[in-house]
């Protein structure tokens, strides 16, 4: 993401802008055991809408039986109307001034604020609401520039 944050920045040349074409995120998680399993989860990035565990390729509805079972999910956040390209890219450039509305949110809520809310441009915070436990979490963007 570094590369595509320093084009944002002005590294493009006069009359391109980006597009993303593919965000593609990739999840290795621990599903809870519960009676509700993980079919609340929500996983979203910071600003940006929630998307349920239960869309993401790969998801199995019944619970693991073994207590460290590990799971791997993934999704293609552009698909489906789930994120544009706009919304990713403004998370890139405004990562700062999101978290921190957001973390006004959650105090006018009543929730704790999290820890994640130190975000610098060029950083995209995700959030995972509910039982699971992440592990590993990657997001591969690809992109495009494009005659303005």
């Amino acid at each position: 993401m570094e590369d595509i944050h320093r084009r944002i920045q002005g590294g493009t040349r006069h009359g391109e802008k980006i597009i993303i074409r593919s965000a593609r995120l990739e999840l290795i998680y621990r599903p809870a055991l519960n009676k509700s399993y993980n079919t609340n989860d929500v996983i979203r990035i910071t600003g940006l809408k929630g998307i349920a565990i239960r869309d993401f390729d790969g998801f199995v509805e019944a619970p693991p039986t073994d207590l460290m079972e590990r799971q791997t999910v993934s999704i293609e956040l552009l698909a489906d109307d789930r994120y544009s390209s706009e919304d990713i890219l403004k998370v890139l450039n405004y990562g700062r001034e999101l978290a921190r509305s957001e973390r006004e949110h959650d105090i006018e809520d009543g929730r704790e604020p999290g820890t994640a809310y130190t975000a610098q441009s060029g950083v995209i915070l995700m959030r995972y609401s509910d039982d699971a436990m992440i592990h590993h979490a990657k997001l591969t963007l690809k992109y495009a520039l494009i005659a303005d």
